[in-house]
């Protein structure tokens, strides 16, 4: 059942404000793209420069570690900084049984940071090269990415949800204050988490895998990306020299 469907409101005034009409209770297999927040409007305008600069700040505690151990104050809050918390009910993801996100726990983080922490000494630094890090970290995919995205730009998500919830006419909702300002989210019966609404305009399909075939050949295919990259690095860090943004950029974009 679509949410269009459950809270008994139209699918053409949903198409019309360009609103993401999910199945209820499922995973849709959509992610956020962050390449299509450049050109994004409303709540969501600006989106992209708010991802920049959270990584920028992370980028800047990474150049200040000195250790990757727990005694290192700077390590500690780089991988704080990239770890996140599951967003339930945004109807993103894989998961068939339910709509929590799968965010990213404190392993992943700790492995993400130490990768930046071996690429980033190599590299001149500029904000969007930090959307290349995914490349580096095995375990970390669209849908995780997607997780990320939604938990750095929540109070635009928040704002959205509400500004829509009341465009739409939904009866059923629960009210919540944030920052001493009323928001009003999709909530169908009392003990239920309320939903977050999604503009159709940032959302992609997942790559899904059709056969144990195709998965084996993506992730291997994802394993030799990596080694690819990787040894790009090490063989221009011993010739003196480092790929440039357009480079790196190229080269991902040119591996499916």
């Amino acid at each position: 059942m679509h949410f269009s469907e459950q809270f008994n409101v139209s699918a053409i005034k949903m198409r019309a404000l360009g609103v993401f009409n999910p199945e209820i209770g499922i995973d849709s297999k959509m992610f956020v793209d962050p390449k299509l927040l450049h050109d994004a409007k409303d709540e969501f305008a600006g989106s992209h420069a708010d991802l920049l600069n959270h990584f920028g700040k992370v980028v800047k505690i990474i150049k200040r570690i000195k250790n990757n151990s727990d005694s290192d104050m700077a390590w500690v809050a780089a991988w704080t900084m990239m770890r996140f918390k599951e967003t339930s009910n945004t109807s993103l993801g894989f998961s068939e049984d339910g709509t929590k996100g799968t965010g990213i726990g404190k392993v992943l983080a700790q492995r993400i940071v130490s990768r930046a922490t071996e690429i980033l000494p190599h590299v001149n630094y500029e904000p969007d090269i930090f959307e290349l890090i995914g490349v580096f970290a095995e375990g970390l995919g669209c849908d995780r990415l997607s997780d990320m995205i939604v938990s750095i730009l929540k109070p635009r998500f928040v704002a959205y949800t509400d500004r829509i919830t009341r465009a739409l006419g939904v009866k059923r909702v629960i009210a919540y204050e944030i920052e001493k300002k009323e928001y009003l989210f999709p909530c169908f019966k009392e003990g239920d988490e309320p939903i977050l609404l999604l503009p159709q305009e940032i959302l992609k399909p997942l790559p899904i895998a059709m056969n144990i075939g195709e998965a084996l050949d993506n992730a291997d295919l994802n394993e030799r990306v990596r080694d690819e990259v990787n040894k790009m690095y090490s063989d221009a860090f011993t010739l003196g020299a480092t790929p440039s943004k357009n480079q790196l950029r190229s080269f991902i974009w040119s591996r499916k």
